[in-house]
C-alpha cells in the first residue's frame, strides 16, 4: 500500500487497497491505483416487487422519483398525479395528491425528498413554481411558492438534519446555480454552491425541412453532480475518472481513481455510429457525419448517487454486450431500437464519505438509470421494469463484502 500523510483511515480499514493521500492546504487528493477497501465485489438481492399489470393500488404510470421514512416507501408518480405510500413489505397504504392547482394539488411534479427527521415529504411541482409539503402519513400540511427562483433541473435533496435543498437559478446573485435550503415557512436559509466548466458540447446536428435535430455524441463525457446529506457537493467532468467533494467549510476532497474507465469496442462504435446516422437521417435524408468521432473509451461515470449511510455510488458505464439475434440489416433509426446489436452493463462504484473507493456493485439489468434510486439502512429502492416494459418498483438488499 502506497500512503502519504493519511490520518483519515486506519490500516484495518484499507483491504487490497492502494493509492495515495496528499494534502495541499484546504484540498486533499486521494488517488486510488489499484485494489478496493472490500476486495470482493458487493451484489444487490431482490427483497420485494412492487406492482401489478390489474390492481390500480399497484399499477404505475411515470415514475420519477421514490424515497423512504422507517417502514414506508413513497413514490411519486407523474403520470397519474399522486405520491403511492406502501410499507417495505409491499403492501399499498394510500394516495396522496391530485391533478390540479389546489391545496396539495400538481400540475408537473418532477421530484421528491423525504426528511429522515420527521418523515415529511417535499414534492417540487415545476409548473406552479411551488414546493407542497406532506406529512409521513400523506397529509397535505402546506406549500411555498419558490419567489423569483427557476430551475429546471430536478434535484430535490433533505438533509441529514431535515432541511430541504432545492436545484435553483442563482445567476441574480451571481451564481450560475446552487442547492437552496428552505426553512419551513419556505424562506430560504442556505446556499451550497454548484462548481462548473465551461466545456464545449460534443454533439451531432442535422437541420432539414424546417425543424433541426442535435444529439449528444455516442460515449462522449459530460458533466454530473450531486448533493450528499451531509451538505457536500459532488462534481465532476466524466473525460477522467476524477470527481471532487467539495465540504460546506469550504474544503475539498479530489478522488481519482486509475482503472476506471472501459474501451468502446470496435463494432461497439461502428453499430452506435450506424444507429445515430439513421436518426439524424430522419431529419435530413443526405446527412453525414459532422461531429467528433466516437471516443475510443467510455465516459469515466454517469451519474452520482449519495446515499444516508454516508457512501457516494458511482454508476458507470461497464464493458457493451453484443446481443444475439440483434438486427444486422437494421436502416431506420426504429428498427435499430426494436432489435438492437448492442447494450451497456452498468456498475455502480462505491467510495466512502472520505473518498477511498470500497468497491464495485454490478447493477441489476432491470434497474433504470433514469431515475435515481434511494438508498437508506442497507436497501436500495429502484425503478425496474418487467420485460414487456411495465414499471415496477424493487427494493434490494445491498450485500456488502466484509473487508
Amino acid at each position: 500500500m502506497l500512503a502519504t500523510a493519511c490520518s483519515r483511515s486506519s490500516s484495518s480499514h484499507i483491504g487490497t487497497w492502494e493509492g495515495t493521500v496528499e494534502h495541499d492546504g484546504d484540498k486533499t487528493i486521494i488517488k486510488t491505483l489499484g485494489g478496493s477497501v472490500w476486495e470482493e465485489p458487493g451484489s444487490l438481492e431482490v427483497e420485494r416487487i412492487i406492482g401489478s399489470e390489474t390492481d390500480e393500488d399497484y399499477l404505475f404510470g411515470s415514475v420519477v422519483a421514490m424515497g423512504a421514512f422507517h417502514d414506508r416507501i413513497y413514490v411519486l408518480d407523474q403520470g397519474f398525479h399522486r405520491i403511492r405510500i406502501y410499507t417495505l413489505s409491499g403492501d399499498h397504504i394510500k394516495d396522496s395528491g391530485r391533478e390540479g392547482e389546489g391545496p396539495g394539488e400538481f400540475r408537473l411534479p418532477i421530484n421528491l425528498g423525504v426528511s429522515q427527521i420527521d418523515g415529511s415529504v417535499y414534492i417540487r411541482d415545476i409548473n406552479l413554481a411551488r414546493v407542497n409539503v406532506y406529512s409521513s402519513s400523506g397529509e397535505f400540511t402546506r406549500a411555498w411558492v419558490l419567489r423569483d427562483m427557476t430551475g429546471s433541473d430536478t434535484p430535490l435533496v433533505v438533509s441529514r438534519t431535515g432541511i430541504p435543498y432545492l436545484y435553483v437559478d442563482l445567476r441574480s446573485v451571481g451564481q450560475r446555480r446552487g442547492m437552496v435550503g428552505f426553512d419551513s415557512e419556505g424562506s430560504p436559509v442556505d446556499t451550497l454552491n454548484i462548481p462548473d466548466l465551461d466545456i464545449p458540447w460534443l454533439h451531432l446536428e442535422a437541420h432539414g425541412s424546417g425543424r433541426s435535430n442535435y444529439q449528444p455524441l455516442p460515449f462522449a463525457p459530460d458533466k454530473a453532480w450531486a448533493m450528499t446529506p451531509d451538505r457536500d457537493i459532488i462534481f465532476g467532468y466524466s473525460d477522467a475518472y476524477l470527481f471532487t467533494i467539495h465540504h460546506p467549510d469550504g474544503s475539498i476532497t479530489q478522488v481519482e481513481r486509475s482503472d476506471g474507465t472501459i474501451e468502446v469496442q470496435p463494432d461497439e462504435a461502428d453499430w452506435y455510429r450506424a444507429r445515430m446516422t439513421a436518426l439524424m437521417q430522419s431529419t435530413d435524408p443526405n446527412w453525414t457525419w459532422n461531429g467528433p468521432p466516437i471516443p475510443p473509451r467510455k465516459p469515466a461515470f454517469n451519474s452520482f448517487v449519495c446515499d444516508f449511510d454516508g457512501r457516494i455510488w458511482v454508476s458507470r458505464r461497464g464493458a457493451g454486450i453484443r446481443l444475439e439475434g440483434g438486427n444486422q440489416e437494421a436502416q431506420s433509426y426504429s428498427e435499430f431500437n426494436q432489435n438492437p446489436c448492442w447494450r451497456d452493463s452498468y456498475w455502480f462504484d462505491l467510495f466512502n464519505s472520505e473518498g477511498y473507493y470500497l468497491g464495485s456493485i454490478p447493477v441489476p439489468d432491470e434497474l433504470s438509470n433514469n431515475v435515481p434510486p434511494f438508498i437508506i439502512n442497507g436497501r436500495l429502492i429502484g425503478l425496474t421494469h418487467t420485460e414487456e416494459g411495465s414499471p415496477r418498483i424493487t427494493i434490494y438488499r445491498v450485500i456488502l463484502p466484509t473487508g
